[in-house]
């Protein structure tokens, strides 16, 4: 989720960026799994004034590490603020990430913040008083096309929209996504990437226990049926 660890600031004129010297590397590693966990297992990103707030699946892997994940950042990304807090119309933690003028841009490249493929919305009473949601708007339209996303057909459902280069909607694009993994086809899947290699199991177990087995949008391979011995083709 982690996409991008430069992100100019033009208000100030410097530049934002994550101290990995400050970890060494099995941390590095770790951090790059609690990348792939808070892409899986956030239910709703919501904007905030300062920053943005990750709304966890109480049952994610995400939810059971959330302070190791906090630590971890708090060393790389040492001016931004991050903050762990509870809801009672939420079973599960929601992370605060803000900083000062500027830092609110770098958070949204740093953590790919955009709308989350195939990923369930957090119903509308979890949102706290103070949470601000984003409003759609002709600079959001600028920022989907950043990443990709144009009109048109997506060639799984058939639903017209915002589609990406493969011609998929996003939620057809998530199904994709949780797929790949599910097939262990590590290389052409995005939340794999830069994933070590000793924790891809650990993401898939984390799609199967969230979404199951079950292929949502490639077809199951057919087994070939195998000739009983002694028969012979005719």
């Amino acid at each position: 989720m982690a996409g991008n660890e430069n992100a100019e600031n033009g208000s100030r004129g410097d530049v934002w960026s994550s101290d990995l010297t400050a970890l060494d590397n099995d941390e590095r590693q770790r951090r790059a799994l609690f990348d792939e966990w808070l892409q899986v297992g956030t239910c709703e990103i919501v904007e905030r004034p300062d920053g943005y707030a990750f709304w966890l699946d109480p049952g994610c892997h995400m939810a059971e590490h959330v302070d190791e994940f906090v630590a971890l950042e708090r060393r790389c990304l040492p001016f931004l603020g991050f903050r762990v807090r509870t809801d009672p119309r939420h079973d599960g933690p929601v992370v605060e990430i803000s900083g000062p003028q500027g830092a609110k841009e770098f958070v949204a490249k740093h953590y790919g913040i955009r709308r989350q493929s195939g990923s369930p919305a957090a119903p509308e009473s979890t949102r706290s008083d103070d949470d601000v949601p984003a409003e759609r708007d002709d600079h959001d339209d600028l920022e989907d096309d950043q990443f990709g996303l144009w009109d048109g057909k997506c060639q799984a459902c058939d639903a017209y929209g915002r589609v990406d280069d493969t011609s998929l909607c996003e939620e057809c694009s998530g199904k994709l996504e949780r797929d790949l993994i599910r097939k262990r086809d590590w290389a052409y899947s995005t939340l794999a990437y830069g994933c070590p290699k000793n924790r891809l199991e650990e993401l898939r177990n984390e799609i199967v226990r969230r979404y199951g087995t079950r292929l949502e949008i490639l077809a199951e391979e057919k087994k070939s049926a195998k000739r009983t011995k002694g028969t012979r083709k005719k």
